[in-house]
């Protein structure tokens, strides 16, 4: 038992850059939700309207902000489990048993889920004060109300935070003890991801709630309220439901943008086909972020547009999304850096086959806009989910008056997310075409391959 805690310990150093991704993503996860829980946690001790008003708030943003950590920490979590097969099949190889390595493999997510929501929510806790004060002061019924997260509330928001994180990495964990007869000299796609039983006992609770509330917006007295929560519930079913159909729905829309492709699109449309085809990951943290930003604008400008229901704020717009989109962003740029490895592998071989520096670039380019342009495209059917149900009961009027802030609000995040990536990937691009380039033309190297050559 201390041999094989050891190894897991050595084995979580030795891989941190891809564990990276979760830490980062927990700890923003126990962040964010410590600020939101905060705020149910202060409306304990308020009375009258400023308790309404707060719950308000709070329950509106608990919802987005549940679905984000939901889809990004699943997503992660499970990107990084599939992105360690090859480490894993060198485990089996020196005799540790599939359960051995399946519990190793919790073992790891479990530690690292614990620091990061550790420190996330005590850092919330530290913070929730100022930040929530901050926030409450721009509302004149909450502008005195002192905002704090507590002991109990601490250890609730990491728990909940590092119990999502272990369920998350539960089958990629199991998969990962199958891993028998993988060669470990190579990073394996394995078969392609497929659906097990939670996932799709997931997906169908997720549709039922969907359907339920699409279905109460016509009867509702405040029908805003069930609009915001569309186009969140619809993200969750897509991101749950994406390995049955994104791999093959990126091969026929890439084939169908270009038929006659030139090579930097051919690889990267491979890259992203094959990555996808092992793990929908790097598709949940984009896709909730456009539909959070665009659902969100599209159903309080068709609410507020009808006379009679008020204005849209801001600051509400502001406090409800700032939570989640935090989350899904940090989530977006964790699943680009943890890719890293595999980017420089296909790189160091395109380059020895004679690809170009700027070959290289283009490719990593390319890969990103695929996944980005698939996100944002799912993303924007859970806003067309959102519009179509506006139109139902407030009438066309509302959905075209909400129509050009809600394209904009798509257009944005996605901006914003391909930005985020190509940040995020562009220089470890660059730096990998011109380490593969010096390699290349290293005189010793060359020296040692002329005799392979002419023996």
């Amino acid at each position: 038992m201390r041999a094989m805690l050891h190894l897991v310990l050595a084995e979580l150093l030795a891989a941190a850059v891809l564990w990276v991704g979760v830490g980062a993503v927990t700890g923003t996860a126990g962040y964010t939700a410590g600020l939101v829980a905060s705020l149910v946690t202060t409306a304990r001790d308020l009375e009258g309207t400023s308790e309404l008003a707060l719950y308000g708030i709070s329950g509106t943003a608990i919802a987005f902000t549940a679905i984000a950590i939901v889809v990004t920490v699943a997503s992660v979590s499970e990107l990084t489990l599939a992105l360690l097969r090859r480490r894993f099949a060198l485990w089996i190889l020196a005799g540790v048993t599939p359960a051995g390595l399946t519990t190793a493999a919790l073992t790891q997510l479990a530690i690292v889920a614990v620091l990061g929501a550790s420190t996330g929510a005590v850092l919330a806790a530290a913070t929730a004060g100022r930040v929530g004060g901050a926030v409450l002061a721009q509302i004149p019924t909450l502008s005195q109300v002192r905002v704090h997260l507590g002991g109990p509330g601490t250890v609730i928001v990491a728990s909940t935070v590092v119990v999502l994180t272990a369920c998350a990495g539960f089958r990629p964990a199991l998969r990962a003890g199958r891993n028998v007869g993988v060669d470990p000299r190579q990073d394996p796609p394995g078969p392609p991801q497929g659906m097990g039983a939670s996932r799709w006992i997931a997906s169908g609770l997720t549709a039922a709630a969907l359907a339920s509330v699409v279905a109460s917006v016509p009867g509702s007295v405040d029908p805003g309220t069930p609009l915001l929560l569309i186009a969140p519930l619809a993200a969750a079913l897509l991101a749950t439901g994406a390995p049955v159909f994104v791999a093959r729905w990126v091969r026929h829309w890439t084939h169908l943008v270009s038929r006659n492709p030139r090579p930097t699109w051919l690889i990267a449309r491979a890259q992203a086909r094959e990555l996808l085809a092992r793990s929908s990951g790097p598709i949940g943290p984009i896709l909730v972020t456009v539909a959070l930003t665009g659902g969100l604008w599209a159903a309080s400008a068709a609410t507020h547009s009808v006379p009679g229901n008020g204005q849209a704020g801001a600051l509400g717009l502001l406090v409800v999304l700032a939570a989640p989109l935090i989350v899904t962003l940090v989530g977006s740029a964790a699943t680009v850096v943890m890719l890293d490895r595999g980017r420089k592998s296909t790189s160091t071989v395109a380059h020895s086959l004679g690809a170009t520096r700027l070959q290289l670039i283009g490719t990593s380019v390319f890969e990103i806009a695929i996944i980005v342009t698939t996100s944002a495209a799912l993303g924007t059917v859970c806003v067309g989910i959102t519009m179509i149900a506006a139109a139902w009961t407030l009438g066309s009027d509302a959905v075209l008056a909400a129509a050009p802030g809600s394209i904009s609000a798509i257009g944005c995040a996605t901006v914003v997310c391909f930005a985020i990536q190509s940040v995020a990937v562009l220089p470890a691009a660059v730096l990998t075409a011109a380490t593969a380039r010096k390699e290349h033309h290293t005189p010793g190297r060359r020296h040692q391959e002329a005799p392979r050559g002419t023996s």
